[in-house]
């Protein structure tokens, strides 16, 4: 949602954070079970969100939580809808954050290099910021690394504010 916003409305933002987010292609977005990779490490279907066991078990008794199975929950016609690229020459250029799990089973930093390069290239943004956390999964702010991870959104906007 917020890659389609930034593609329509970037000019009311003075900069975006995408956590956990990836290039909306096939081959570099998980539309499967996205626990697959993760499901050795426990015995629930949320493994794929943390390493933090207290965070799995708070998501395993959410009665609002769903397995991550994006054809099974979409089906195949809305996760084609979810499929897309930044637009050409995006008309406000906004320093844009993008932090990554390098476990992350949706897309990975991979998926997010590809993306931070196609709103360079395509979208002209000047100010793209990758970082990726090791061993981190989807939910970085959720993470056991979690303190590193908000001091480095802290140091970013403190940065953007200041630029401003």
């Amino acid at each position: 949602m917020a890659q389609r916003i930034v593609n329509t409305s970037s000019e009311q933002y003075a900069g975006v954070v995408l956590s956990a987010s990836a290039l909306r292609l096939p081959g570099l977005m998980n539309g499967g079970d996205l626990n697959r990779r993760h499901a050795a490490s426990g015995p629930t279907k949320h493994e794929w969100l943390t390493r933090d066991r207290a965070v799995i078990e708070a998501v395993g008794l959410d009665p609002l939580a769903v397995e991550a199975d994006v054809l099974g929950l979409f089906g195949l016609p809305d996760t084609l809808r979810l499929l897309g690229l930044p637009r050409r020459r995006i008309p406000h250029d906004l320093p844009m954050l993008l932090q990554v799990g390098s476990e992350d089973s949706l897309g990975g930093p991979r998926s997010v290099e590809l993306l931070a390069r196609t709103y360079r290239r395509r979208g002209r943004l000047s100010d793209v910021t990758v970082l990726v956390y090791e061993g981190a999964r989807h939910e970085v702010y959720n993470e056991t690394n979690r303190d590193e991870v908000v001091a480095d959104l802290v140091a970013w906007l403190d940065r953007v504010v200041a630029g401003r």
